[in-house]
């Protein structure tokens, strides 16, 4: 799953959406860090994943002493972000924060512009939270039996 275009993880487990980041690959002849560090949040600022990513990269930056700057670009459901990482030089200098729902839009989406098992290779989890599903108590609906 590795890629020059860029480095990315995601884990779905069940009712959990998880959070995952995309970076591109580090050129081994300089430091790491030696500039400042980009998250690509593909969302509007002030949503969970937003905040998440604005806490963590703070203590990115007090930990590595380089700007770690959280860059928020909405759109096209996230699709805009998701592709600014992948096109990004792969210096390990771009990240993506994303949620597990990355690894369900080559099944929704017809052309998104990424393949996310080919383009993107996994980090880590930065956060999880539960997720639940309601549906109308009217519906002729039972239990799935384990």
């Amino acid at each position: 799953m590795f890629n020059k275009n860029g480095l990315m993880w995601t884990k779905a487990l069940g009712a959990v959406a998880t959070t995952c980041w995309v970076a591109a690959s580090a050129n081994a002849n300089e430091p790491f860090p030696s500039k400042s560090i980009r998250i690509v949040v593909p969302s509007a600022a002030g949503g969970s994943l937003d905040v998440a990513t604005r806490l963590i990269a703070q203590k990115m930056s007090e930990q590595l002493g380089q700007p770690v700057i959280v860059d928020n670009r909405p759109g096209g459901d996230s699709i805009l972000g998701v592709r600014l990482v992948k096109n990004s030089p792969a210096d390990g200098y771009t990240l993506l924060a994303h949620t597990s729902t990355l690894t369900s839009m080559p099944a929704l989406k017809l052309n998104p512009g990424f393949d996310v098992l080919k383009d993107f290779t996994p980090i880590g989890p930065a956060q999880r939270a539960p997720n639940i599903l309601a549906v109308s108590g009217e519906l002729p609906l039972a239990p799935c039996p384990n």
